[in-house]
């Protein structure tokens, strides 16, 4: 008998977006790198992220529903931005290292 179990989603579907912890490589002891280049369609604006810490969050604003405005009204929409925040690994105050 063949059972066909059934696919799991992806991580990154299954969040609805991104918010996860990406481990960087090339750390030297206190030195600035570069963690990230996001960059606008045709790069019209382009931000390049340094940091000396081991991990970047990238989060996709997954749980915005357009309920939240700026200043102007404007609404949030989901996915309407990406946030990329430096950081060591969310795991980090249950390990000794």
């Amino acid at each position: 008998m063949l059972v066909r179990s059934r696919p799991t989603a992806h991580p990154i579907r299954r969040a609805g977006g991104y918010d996860h912890c990406w481990a960087l490589s090339g750390e030297e002891a206190g030195r600035p790198r570069c963690a990230g280049r996001p960059a606008a369609p045709a790069g019209t604006r382009v931000m390049d992220v340094w940091t000396t810490a081991p991990g970047l969050q990238v989060y996709t604003a997954n749980q915005l529903d357009g309920s939240l405005t700026d200043d102007t009204g404007r609404a949030f929409q989901r996915h309407g931005v990406v946030c990329l925040e430096t950081q060591h690994f969310p795991d980090a105050p249950n390990r000794p290292d």
